[in-house]
């Protein structure tokens, strides 16, 4: 929408965001734009934060209310914007959409006041509704509220700006951050719908609402032209090619690690066959190991049981024949042996 001058002002100094061409001070508007550069996010960037007057003339000029008559026109909804959906009154019908909790008591209090007494329904049941007792404020206007106010009131009673949230809500799911490029064709019949009506709405305030019938038909019925024709070909063909050379990378990629594979599990194998070969090596040798010091166990009790039975017969020897003298010493060794 802007474009870089060829003066540069002196009280300004030379910034990056200047050699980049963003500073504010080199900027013009752009001699004969329109509209129709704005895509859907920056048209409702601009509508949102600098049109309020154009919703409110939705709301209001067209429908000839006052702000007043339009707040008890909409009471039913303001007043669950307040109190939530948990709060039951006796103006809900069966089917009825509550919105979310958005607007305070004190929001509420300023836009309307109590006026007369509350209904038969309201005094006999155990509900807290008091809706059917509150007016909109004698003499109010849309300079009374403050613009957090207006920014709840608008997006959930203005049927312009109702409008333009469906359209770019429906151009972010189904086209700015699609995960596929296909919907069923239920899907289709349904955000058509929602997308004409949106179109007509707008429309309708613009005073265009026969043009905007007439181009939606022309798009339906008509056929597609030679250049659009051959540029959806061209999409759909470089489409098929990427799609051809993803499914050749994944069949390479599956021979690869199915040839590689095979040749894992093979060492594998081979290193747990020689695991286990060397295990029953160390456990045999472990066993041999065990058996050999049984042996020499054995044998060292039977050559100590023989000295014992020697010694024992020696010192019986000497005994009898009293070739020396027994100490007290002697019978305790004897014993031990």
């Amino acid at each position: 929408m802007y474009c870089s001058t060829n003066t540069d002002r002196k009280c300004h100094a030379i910034t990056m965001h200047e050699t980049q061409n963003f500073a504010v001070a080199k900027q013009r508007q752009e001699i004969g734009i329109t509209a129709r550069v704005l895509d859907m996010t920056l048209a409702k960037c601009l509508l949102i934060r600098f049109c309020t007057d154009v919703f409110w003339d939705c709301c209001l000029t067209q429908p000839s209310l006052s702000f007043e008559e339009f707040l008890n026109t909409n009471k039913h909804d303001i007043y669950h914007l307040v109190f939530g959906y948990n709060n039951f009154c006796c103006q809900c019908h069966c089917g009825y959409t509550f919105p979310v909790e958005q607007l305070t008591q004190s929001n509420f209090t300023h836009l309307f006041g109590k006026t007369a007494q509350l209904c038969s329904s309201c005094v006999s049941s155990s509900t807290r509704s008091t809706i059917c007792a509150v007016e909109a404020t004698n003499g109010i206007s849309v300079r009374n509220i403050d613009d957090l106010v207006a920014d709840i009131l608008l997006p959930n009673i203005c049927p312009l700006k109702k409008a333009v949230s469906i359209l770019v809500k429906i151009r972010n799911k189904m086209y700015g951050h699609v995960a596929e490029a296909k919907m069923t064709n239920q899907d289709y019949k349904i955000y058509m719908l929602e997308t004409e009506k949106s179109l007509i709405q707008i429309a309708a305030m613009c005073q265009k609402e026969t043009e905007a019938r007439q181009t939606i038909e022309d798009l339906r019925q008509r056929p597609l032209d030679e250049t659009l024709l051959i540029k959806y070909q061209t999409v759909l063909l470089r489409d098929i090619q990427a799609e051809k050379e993803i499914s050749e990378t994944q069949r390479e990629i599956k021979e690869y690690l199915e040839t590689n594979l095979g040749s894992v599990q093979e060492r594998l194998a081979s290193i747990e066959l020689l695991q286990t070969t060397k295990m029953q090596d160390v456990l045999s040798a472990m066993d041999e190991i065990g058996k050999q010091k049984t042996k020499d166990t054995g044998r060292r009790t039977e050559k100590y049981d023989e000295i014992s039975r020697l010694t024992d017969a020696a010192v019986k020897v000497h005994l009898e024949e009293g070739t020396f003298v027994q100490t007290s010493a002697m019978p305790a060794i004897l014993k031990s042996l």
